[in-house]
This record gives structure tokens, sequence and C-alpha cells, in this order.
């Protein structure tokens, strides 16, 4: 996201911030709400699991 937004400053196109984190999300991206679990231990997420726990 970072990359793509600063080479479209340099080439002076402006683009709504939500318009370039759609189209460079990955096809297979969750949002949070659609994630009940960890996809390589199965943990269930809840108030005190951290979502990026295996960072």
């Amino acid at each position: 996201y970072e990359t793509v937004k600063s080479g479209l400053e340099k080439m002076g196109v402006n683009y709504p911030i939500e318009l370039i984190k759609e189209s460079t999300r990955p096809a297979y991206w969750k949002p949070d709400s659609e994630c009940r679990a960890c996809y390589i231990c199965q943990r269930v997420f809840n108030n005190t699991t951290n979502r990026l726990h295996h960072w």
C-alpha cells in the first residue's frame, strides 16, 4: 500500500486512500470481523487473543 501510494504521489496522481487500499489488498484478504480463528493454529479469537499472535 505505502509503495503504491508513494509512487502515485510522485506521479502527481491523487486518489482517495480507501480506493488505493482496496485495489492493493490481496483477493484472499478477509476483514477482521469475518476472521473467527487463526488459519495457522485454529486458535479462536476473542477480546484477549491477538489476531497477529504469530508475528
